[in-house]
């Protein structure tokens, strides 16, 4: 018969074998579920990567308790082991830790990934609300200009230079939101499918509105550029009619005087018949006057 001493012995060698093997399914069973959410995280579920990876950065937190029982379990195992055995449980344990090391180095990726994310995301935030308050400014500037407000070429001048100067505002925020654009695409390519379709409505939005102000200023400059064409046009008819007249007025004045021989009265007066000949020209500088406000007051 055996003596207790030796059947204690294999006992205690079978516990401590018994102890690495449920130590080892322990440490397997707890990686299992890890690597499949890690896989999750990076190819399959990314819209839940944030989630995933505070469950992943929890669990990691108990890697190094259960891999030294693993490996205290593992050198108790190894002494009274066979070669075949010890090489087996080397193995075991060495492709054990391989897999926490690949799953520990896709935790810190993921992180990074994460972190970059956020900052990205940060750096849209900011240059998205920049440009929106932006457009909320020039589309309120535009949306309060009343052309019937516009009562002389001296004020229709003053706006000229005004609405070209946000003319070219305008144009310098299109490498503004060509870069809101590029920031979007980045974030896209690795955002949740919720914030992604946030993301290409925002972008949508401000591309939609600035291109709505870039042509609303445009038809304002062309609209004030031809109401100062008018007012110039109206200026110079004016001036041409008001000239003519004080002309006339200055030739009757000189021809007022009733005093003077036949001859000379005779000569004031064909000189007076000369101006009332030319008469027509005065009316015809009238008519141009007259239909260029009815022509120009239907605009």
């Amino acid at each position: 018969m055996l003596s207790k001493e030796v059947v204690n012995r294999w006992s205690n060698l079978v516990d401590d074998h018994q102890i690495y093997q449920d130590k080892y399914n322990e440490v397997d069973l707890w990686l299992r579920p890890i690597e499949h959410q890690l896989e999750n995280a990076l190819k399959n579920e990314p819209s839940q990567a944030a989630n995933i990876l505070q469950v992943l950065l929890s669990e990691k937190e108990q890697a190094e308790t259960l891999f030294s029982a693993l490996n205290a379990a593992g050198e108790k195992a190894l002494p009274e082991t066979s070669t075949e055995g010890r090489e087996k449980i080397r193995k075991d344990l060495r492709d054990i830790h391989e897999r926490w090391d690949k799953l520990d180095e896709g935790i810190r990726n993921l992180q990074k990934r994460q972190e970059a994310q956020s900052v990205q995301l940060s750096s849209y935030h900011d240059i998205l609300g920049q440009t929106v308050n932006w457009l909320d400014q020039i589309e309120k500037v535009l949306q309060n200009e009343n052309p019937s407000t516009w009562t002389s070429a001296q004020e229709i001048r003053s706006k000229l230079y005004k609405y070209k100067a946000t003319t070219q505002d305008i144009n310098s925020h299109k490498r503004i939101i060509e870069a809101v654009n590029e920031k979007a695409a980045v974030l896209l390519e690795g955002t949740v499918p919720a914030n992604a379709a946030e993301i290409k409505n925002s972008v949508a939005d401000v591309n939609k509105r600035y291109e709505k102000v870039a042509g609303d200023c445009a038809k304002l400059l062309g609209e004030l550029e031809e109401a100062f064409d008018v007012y110039q046009q109206f200026s110079e008819l004016q001036k041409a009619q008001q000239d003519y007249q004080k002309n006339l007025w200055d030739r009757l004045t000189g021809y007022s005087d009733y005093s003077g021989n036949k001859p000379a009265l005779q000569a004031r007066l064909s000189k007076i018949c000369e101006i009332q000949d030319a008469l027509p020209e005065g009316v015809v500088k009238l008519q141009n006057l007259s239909a260029h406000i009815d022509e120009k007051a239907k605009l």
